[in-house]
């Protein structure tokens, strides 16, 4: 029970030690390692017609990792003293 209350009102808790661009789950997956292989390193003709598979776009993990990238972003504009504007 404590452990949801600070997961929702204390969300920096959480983000504290953790690198978020490193828990991407693309960086396991092979569906996109696959994808990513072709539209980076294939031949011309592999890398002109590379499309992100539909199973990408529906990724539930990946949706999941943008959202909390989203949201500890805003935590930190919301709070970072150097964006907060300086009334003079």
């Amino acid at each position: 029970m404590l452990g949801n209350f600070d997961k929702i009102f204390h969300p920096e808790k959480e983000w504290k030690d953790k690198k978020l661009t490193d828990m991407c789950p693309c960086n396991t997956c092979d569906t996109y390692k696959e994808y990513h292989d072709k539209a980076l390193y294939g031949n011309i003709a592999e890398r002109q017609y590379a499309e992100l598979p539909e199973s990408c776009r529906t990724c539930i993990p990946h949706i999941n990792w943008q959202m909390d990238c989203m949201a500890k972003l805003g935590w930190y504009e919301r709070n970072d003293e150097s964006l907060k504007k300086k009334e003079v």
